[in-house]
């Protein structure tokens, strides 16, 4: 970790990070509902070996509830899970859809054309990225988390809506 921001290479907390992720095929990706409602689904993680490890990267259509929800509010988490390791990771975020067709194209595999037709120009991808905020790991063996790192406060600035809606409504 450097200056309390993970390191943008395979180096540090990003190399442990990136071994105890990089093989769990679909993550659980979390998103925060306009009612107030959580809705968890499994995605398809699209970072490579090579991508510097401080967002992640997952193809949706552009017309599904997760874009819908992330207009809502952007705080994320996305869980990894690879019992055969008792490896479990939490990664709580901010996620947007973002649009950048050469990003689409460096990130485009062989699985992705069997949900989207048209390949990375495809008018009905979205492209989703997560910004890693902090990052937690459950210790199987000693039943207990371990955080892996975790942004200085400064450096996100975000408040989602529902917290916001949630302490004025607490004031009254």
């Amino acid at each position: 970790m450097k200056g309390g921001i993970l390191a943008t290479s395979r180096q540090g907390p990003g190399e442990n990070l990136w071994s105890l992720i990089k093989d769990v095929r679909y993550p659980i990706l979390t998103t925060h509902r306009a009612d107030g409602g959580l809705q968890s689904r499994p995605m398809t993680m699209q970072n490579r070996d090579s991508d510097p490890i401080d967002f992640l990267w997952f193809f949706t259509h552009r017309e599904s509830e997760q874009v819908d929800d992330l207009q809502w509010d952007s705080s994320v988490s996305v869980v990894f899970a690879d019992p055969a390791r008792s490896a479990y990771v939490t990664i709580f975020g901010s996620a947007g859809v973002i649009e950048d067709a050469s990003r689409k194209k460096a990130l485009w595999s062989q699985q992705a054309s069997s949900w989207f037709e048209g390949g990375p120009e495809d008018p009905s991808l979205a492209l989703v990225r997560v910004r890693i905020i902090q990052a937690d790991l459950w210790d199987a063996a000693r039943n207990a988390v371990t955080r892996l790192f975790k942004l200085d406060n400064g450096a996100m600035p975000y408040k989602p809506p529902f917290d916001q809606a949630m302490s004025g409504a607490m004031r009254h």
